[in-house]
């Protein structure tokens, strides 16, 4: 189940609200309907980018050189692009 949801309002912005939760509110989205739905899915864009790293970063070892290089490059702008995502801290 998605964390975040979207609720387009007749005015033609969209409402992104958290699935479950006291405080349902996230933002109001004054963009395209593709902004918002990237919006609504960045937690869950957030944790399947952290399982992907978790789990291949570590097993490039059987892999060629040239391979392991661009991986890094691919890993390393995926760990700044996660760091961005959270708050100082890493929570």
């Amino acid at each position: 189940m998605s964390l975040w949801i979207i609720n387009k309002k007749q005015s033609g912005y969209h409402t992104i609200k958290r699935n479950e939760g006291y405080l349902p509110m996230v933002a109001d989205v004054y963009g395209t309907d593709a902004e918002a739905r990237l919006i609504a899915a960045a937690p869950d864009l957030l944790a399947a980018l952290e399982e992907i790293v978790d789990l291949i970063g570590p097993n490039l070892g059987c892999a060629s050189l040239e391979d392991r290089r661009k991986a890094d490059a691919i890993f390393a702008a995926a760990r700044e692009a996660i760091a961005k995502a959270k708050p100082e801290g890493g929570e």
